[in-house]
């Protein structure tokens, strides 16, 4: 087939002259043509896609499904499916049946006798093909006795619509192979091979198979052979026993279960019942209780228990009998409190007594709360009593008819949740609880449970949080003292829980989100959805500011908030002692968040917000910090919302900074120090040079003046000998 068909039915355009095609979601689109495009039927064919385009049959499949839609001037306007099969596939997954399952395929198939192969199509054959399941080769299966583990046996198998002298293979699960031989008519045996359990009991499937290929002959009705093993598992003598009912040829002997024909010493009576375990330990004095009893021995067979406690019977259930070892028996009525062991009996000889005590008890109720609930239900109710959890099944009845759902049970408590109530309206109910199916244990005007009007909620604020969650939401309405739990949940984002403060409000956090989006609130009131309210309480309309009673709420998120400080500063210096005063701004937001919603803390110190406006808000501490030094984060905290914005480091820095001031003023104090010594040893030295170079010039200076005043004398002598010299030459 090349093409598809597609009839639209319905209201539809007159597609002449426009572009009509197929859009197949394997990625393949083409062109459709019309050929009746008028009147309410329209029809129109597509080419389908290429074989290899459809998807591959999912594993145990023989078939895919292909939506197609029709669009008209690339406007989708109908949508469709169709089935893609491979009757070649039918086959292959129902091997051991392929014939009859190719001819009872949903679809056209046909069965090729020579290729043994399912085909789609018999154009292409020159021979008949089957088309009726009837006429497929066949094997006629027939129910075979169970078998000894280790036996060999001949299998006669009839078979139908097969040529006689067909080479055949007998073939077992196990894997083991016999070749089939015909017999008169249309028959075949098996014979040659053992079949072995090492298990209580295994189940071995026989078809037929023709020899050299992987071809089976059809068998409608599997044929199947029961192996047993007598000596395998842990069973006891009257579990060895009871296999006899199930046709196992099993019996007692030397304390072990052996095959009839192996054993020379028979025991025919077992010891006496061992009970190990009974439950429930008590029950009402009405009886019904199911008592449930474990041992060993405890019988083969339903007709030959009898089960007891002290003297009133216990009536054997034997749908619930299981050989040996376990049993389940029907308390019967007690007309006083009384406490006994449980017996069992087997042939009324050899008895087995419990070393658990069975009580029979009458339950007592006290009290209950709470003893009103909305009527849609959901209200969880405590019971208050005494020997509350006897018997084997207990149901608190509301009316007589509807159960309050028991979520947990014991001697002295019940609790429940209450169903909505079946007349949907405010009403008293009775309740009570029944044991074992026994008729309502308490009708006491005391206990009667008040249906009231369900809680309303008005509106929720704000309506939008940011992507942190943890928002504080207000929820107010009117009945809200009816709720126990409440849970908000947000669609597509998640869910919390909320806490009741008054009948008329509710506080729920905000659940986390992971981008800005548009969402619906839903609200469960006793985990039962809300679905809104269309009338107010008498005496009390709605505010003219409120929203619908409505079932869901819209709910927006919008970004996390940001905040810095006055200049963006992400060091801040402060002195012990000093009051601290910050300035942080807001950065832009849709939040409208409120002066409650912030809280702003320095280290463990919380900082009191003092100035709040839209743009900014103060936050001061006039108090010493809890840590005297180091630094200390500035942290924001709006819902789950936490940023540290600034870091405050106390005045005198860091130890290390002081440890490094001492340490460099030693430094330099030994610098000067040293400088100081050296100074004052060159000024010594240049003093004594000095004083050393002064003496020397004093010593020069008198040397000079001796020198110069010796020069005059010396020079006044001779002037004076050069005196009376000329004297005397001009004296002559």
């Amino acid at each position: 087939m090349r093409d598809v068909g597609i009839l639209i039915n319905g209201s539809m355009p007159d597609l002449q002259g426009l572009e009509v095609k197929c859009e197949y979601d394997v990625g393949i689109v083409t062109v459709a043509t019309v050929h009746l495009d008028y009147g309410t039927a329209q029809i129109q064919t597509c080419p389908l896609p290429p074989p290899h385009m459809y998807p591959t049959n999912p594993f145990g499949r023989d078939h895919v499904t292909v939506h197609v839609d029709i669009s008209v001037n690339h406007v989708p306007v109908v949508s469709g499916r169709f089935i893609v099969y491979d009757c070649k596939q039918t086959g292959k997954i129902h091997f051991e049946n392929a014939c009859t399952s190719c001819l009872s395929a949903a679809w056209r198939c046909y069965w090729d006798p020579k290729l043994s192969e399912c085909v789609s199509s018999k154009d292409n054959t020159t021979y008949a093909l089957l088309e009726n399941s009837s006429s497929c080769p066949r094997m006629v299966a027939y129910d075979v006795p169970p078998l000894p583990s280790g036996s060999t046996r001949v299998y006669s198998l009839e078979l139908e619509n097969i040529e006689h002298g067909t080479e055949l293979d007998c073939v077992f699960s196990d894997g083991q192979l016999d070749r089939a031989q015909w017999q008169d008519g249309l028959s075949v045996t098996c014979s040659g091979v053992t079949l072995i359990s090492t298990v209580w009991s295994k189940i071995f499937n026989l078809n037929l198979r023709r020899r050299g290929t992987n071809t089976y002959i059809d068998s409608p009705k599997p044929m199947r052979v029961e192996v047993y093993s007598c000596s395998a598992g842990d069973s006891d003598c009257s579990q060895c026993l009871g296999r006899q009912m199930q046709g196992h040829m099993c019996v007692w002997c030397e304390n072990s279960c052996q095959q009839r024909d192996q054993c020379h010493s028979i025991t025919t009576r077992c010891p006496d019942p061992h009970i190990h375990k009974v439950e429930p330990l008590s029950g009402p004095l009405t009886g019904g209780t199911l008592l449930t009893v474990q041992g060993r021995n405890l019988g083969h067979r339903t007709d030959q228990l009898n089960v007891s406690i002290g003297h009133v019977p216990c009536s054997l259930l034997p749908q619930h009998y299981t050989v040996s070892v376990r049993l389940v028996c029907e308390t019967g009525v007690s007309w006083k409190r009384m406490s006994d062991r449980v017996s069992v009996s087997v042939d009324g000889k050899a008895v087995g007594v419990s070393k658990d005590i069975f009580s029979y008890v009458e339950p007592s109720l006290l009290d209950f709360s709470p003893r009103q609930g909305p009527v849609a239900g959901g209200t969880r109710l405590t019971i208050r009593g005494q020997s509350l959890d006897a018997g084997s099944t207990v149901n608190v009845k509301i009316n007589g008819t509807q159960n309050c759902t028991i979520f947990m049970l014991s001697g002295d408590v019940i609790e429940c949740v209450m169903p909505p109530a079946e007349a949907a309206v405010a009403e008293n109910v009775s309740l009570c609880v029944v044991y074992d199916g026994r008729p309502c244990f308490s009708t006491s005007p005391r206990f009667t449970f008040t249906y009231e009007k369900n809680p309303t909620i008005s509106h929720i604020r704000p309506s939008k949080s940011f992507l942190s969650g943890g928002r504080s939401i207000s929820v107010t309405g009117y009945g809200f003292d009816l709720v126990q739990s409440v849970r908000m949940e947000v669609s597509g984002v998640g869910q919390t829980s909320c806490s009741c403060v008054s009948p008329t409000l509710i506080v729920c956090q905000s659940p986390a989100a992971n981008q800005s989006q548009q969402a619906t609130a839903l609200f469960y009131l006793n985990e039962v959805l809300y679905r809104g309210e269309d009338t107010s309480p008498s005496g009390r309309g709605p505010d003219e500011d409120e929203q619908p009673h409505a079932d869901a709420f819209h709910f927006e998120y919008v970004e996390d908030p940001q905040f810095y400080t006055a200049n963006k500063e992400k060091l801040i210096k402060h002195h012990p002692g000093e009051p601290l005063i910050l300035i942080i701004n807001k950065g832009l937001s849709e939040l409208d968040l409120t002066l409650q919603e912030y809280s702003v803390t320095i280290g463990s110190d919380l900082c009191d917000i003092t100035f709040y406006n839209e743009q900014l808000f103060h936050c001061t501490i006039n108090r010493s910090l809890s840590a005297g030094s180091g630094e200390l984060p500035v942290t924001v905290r709006v819902g789950h919302f936490c940023k540290v914005i600034a870091v405050v480091q106390m005045g005198g820095g860091s130890e290390l900074a002081i440890v490094v001031s001492i340490v460099v003023c030693c430094v330099l104090l030994l610098l000067c120090t040293v400088a100081l010594v050296v100074y004052c040893t060159k000024s010594r030295r240049a003093e004594r040079y000095w004083q050393k170079t002064l003496l020397q010039m004093d010593e020069m200076e008198s040397q000079i003046r001796d020198e110069i005043r010796k020069g005059k004398t010396h020079t006044h002598t001779h002037t004076l000998t050069h005196t009376h010299s000329l004297s005397a030459v001009m004296e002559c």
